[in-house]
Parts: structure tokens; sequence; C-alpha cells
């Protein structure tokens, strides 16, 4: 653990904190100086450029005028598009992308609901953004192309309650830019990149790959552009 402030917690290993309250540390325990200063911020793996690249991508293929719902026990192929309300994917639902999707409102997913990449993706990897909030409950399925494909979800809403993951998420990548990812109890999730992240009892985040390893099939990581006269490959 590093951290600034520790409490009511059982840490495995060693701790590395400013203040500790009613916790136990089983390996080294290191406390800093009062007033120690925490450690600069790191950047964030995507910028805002990056992030308008993903959007730009979804908005090439179209916009959806309000809501977009997958009914109950219906499957259907979207992508790429911008939705200018929110994502619904309902019910025993499948979601197949096709291409990355730009959501303004909330996205949603229900029980036993399945969002999936098309075949054609194979190792390449895909991204749904939000402005809003995204909610995806219990038992919601993400399906893989390819051994080394994600799918990663993305919100740009700051503050706190802006990514909530419940139970089952075990093909997901989950992103705030400038938010709070609550990951709940027995959810499983492949990557967490957030401003604020808060894991309650049970959740285990198991990390396959850097977002700088994820080769999404287009925006950034997905293809090559000419910045400022030279080339390099955009991650």
């Amino acid at each position: 653990v590093y951290t600034n402030s520790i409490s009511n917690c059982t840490v495995g290993g060693n701790a590395f904190y400013t203040s500790k309250s009613a916790c136990t540390i089983s390996g080294t325990e290191t406390s800093p100086y009062p007033g120690e200063p925490d450690p600069p911020a790191i950047p964030l793996p995507l910028t805002d450029d990056q992030i308008n690249d993903f959007k730009t991508d979804a908005e090439d293929g179209g916009t959806i005028i309000g809501d977009y719902t997958v009914p109950i026990n219906q499957t259907y192929t979207l992508g790429p598009k911008k939705i200018t309300g929110n994502l619904v994917v309902s019910q025993n639902a499948t979601l197949v992308l096709t291409g990355t999707i730009w959501v303004v409102g909330n996205v949603t997913t229900s029980n036993n609901s399945k969002i999936q990449l098309g075949a054609a993706y194979g190792n390449n990897s895909e991204v749904i953004v939000s402005d809003a909030i995204i909610d995806v409950v219990n038992n919601t399925v993400f399906v893989k192309a390819g051994v080394n494909s994600y799918i990663m979800m993305l919100t740009t809403r700051p503050g706190d309650g802006s990514f909530r993951v419940a139970n089952n998420s075990d093909a997901l990548i989950a992103y705030a830019s400038a938010g709070e990812i609550k990951v709940l109890q027995n959810a499983l999730l492949r990557e967490v990149t957030g401003w604020k992240i808060r894991l309650e009892e049970n959740a285990a985040v198991t990390y396959e790959s850097g977002l700088a390893n994820v080769n999404f099939s287009g925006g950034p990581g997905g293809s090559w552009r000419i910045l400022r006269g030279t080339w390099r490959e955009i991650k």
C-alpha cells in the first residue's frame, strides 16, 4: 500500500503512509514525517486529444439521435456510432460491437446482458466512450474476439459516481478520465484506470496488459498518424 492515509484495514504486505488509524500491517511499516508531501501525480495514459480521437472514430460512422436500447432477449450489432442519448443493454440482451461507440448520455447494462466484439476484431480491441455515468450491473458478460482483445468502457464524467462495476465483468477495462470508478464486491476486471478508484470487499482486478499495449481497431493504439512532421504510433 502506498497512500496518504489508511484506516480500519489489514495490509498483508508493506505499507507506506502519512497517517494510520486502526490498521494492522504484516510487512514493513514506513511512515513519513508529519507534513510529508504526497508524490507528484502521474498523468493518466490517455490524453484528452486521444479520447477525442475515439469520439471522432465513432461519429464518422453516423449519429443516432436520442436513446438506443437493445431489447430483452435480443441481439443487436452496432458501430461505429455516436448516440446523443443513453445506451441501454437490457436483460439477456447482446450488443455486438463493430466499431467505436460514443454515448453522450449514460451507459447501463442489465442482468445477464452481454457486450461482445465482432469476430473480425481478432486480437484488436474496442472502446465505448460515455460523457455521463456508466453502470455495469451483476452478470454482465464481456466477450473478446481473440486472446489479446479487450473491451474498454471509458467515462469522461468528473467526480464520484461516474463508473460503477458489479459482478463478473471479467473481460472489461474500466477507465474514468476525471471521475471515480467504484468496483463492487466480487467484481472481476482486467484493468482499472481512473482519477479515483474505490474497491469494495472481494473485488479483484487482474492486470493482463497495460493500455499502451492494447491494440484498438481505430483511434489511439490502432493507427499511425503524422504528428509534427514525424511518424509515431498512437498509443
